[in-house]
């Protein structure tokens, strides 16, 4: 009997064993956010990690696992997150991009805060840059490659900030259906322009990382907030009926809602799971 030929997924899967090899293998795994450092602007970023990378060659770590990256809005909880795909600015290393950054001279970690503030600081960057990053080969593929979740995305974030970070739920009636929505061409710009300098940054560290030898992977939240893009945009996906949480135990006795609404597996099953798949090519 003929042998198949091996899958695209296998062969991926193969060349990342390839790489580090099938041996015994130690680490360390933390969320990016804890990595702050005098190059960095209130919490860790991108431009953290090669410190970490050489710091796990002196002790002879090999492998590097980040909780979640995905943009989770005001929430510092990396499971909370408002898009499956999309990454979350406020790890973006604002020293590389040039230009003073704002200071954050507290050892305490105010998230809300570092973000609105670097948000801002980015929203300068990307006046003075965006007319000549908009007309880069390498930016147009990014909108390309990226477009299924790119487009809902900043379409759901510009009309957020609209709002003044309001829930969808509490948008105006028009705002509320996807197919109706519309939103500021410029907040929309700017979306696009924040998740391409994520995406430049961390397929960068990711390079820097495999030239180490080190493996560094990622965590996929396996379920997404009710106030998040997938929610608005694809409703039939998810039961918001039913939501997600914990039994009973000795420190909860009356048990967890985290409010997370659970997939709506037949509605998935129907298009062959295409939401888990982009999901997962995303994160490739």
């Amino acid at each position: 009997m003929a042998q198949l030929p091996p899958t695209l997924s296998q062969t991926k899967t193969a060349a990342a064993w390839q790489q580090i090899g099938a041996t015994q293998h130690h680490g360390i795994c933390l969320p990016l956010w804890a990595l702050h450092s005098q190059t960095s602007s209130g919490v860790g970023d991108f431009g953290d990690l090669p410190k970490l990378f050489d710091w796990c060659k002196e002790v002879g770590f090999d492998c590097i696992q980040l909780l979640p990256i995905f943009d989770s809005g005001d929430d510092p909880s990396p499971y909370n997150v408002v898009s499956s795909c999309a990454l979350n600015p406020i790890y973006l290393n604002l020293s590389s991009l040039g230009g003073p950054r704002p200071e954050h001279p507290s050892p305490r970690l105010h998230y809300t805060h570092i973000k609105r503030s670097k948000l801002h600081w980015l929203f300068q960057y990307y006046e003075r840059t965006f007319p000549s990053v908009q007309t880069l080969p390498e930016y147009k593929s990014f909108l390309e490659k990226h477009r299924s979740w790119l487009e809902p995305y900043v379409l759901f974030m510009a009309v957020k900030d609209e709002f003044g970070g309001k829930t969808w739920h509490e948008w105006p009636e028009e705002k509320r259906i996807f197919e109706t929505c519309s939103a500021d061409p410029k907040a929309l710009d700017f979306h696009r322009f924040l998740q391409y300098l994520c995406w430049k940054q961390m397929h960068a560290i990711k390079e820097l990382a495999t030239q180490k030898g080190i493996f560094l992977m990622g965590d996929i939240p396996l379920l997404v907030s009710p106030d998040s893009v997938d929610v608005w945009a694809e409703p039939h996906l998810f039961d918001p009926a039913r939501t997600v949480g914990a039994p009973p135990d000795y420190y909860n006795p009356d048990g967890q809602r985290w409010g997370f609404p659970l997939p709506n597996r037949d509605a998935m099953r129907k298009d062959g799971f295409a939401w888990w798949k982009r999901r997962v090519k995303t994160t490739e």
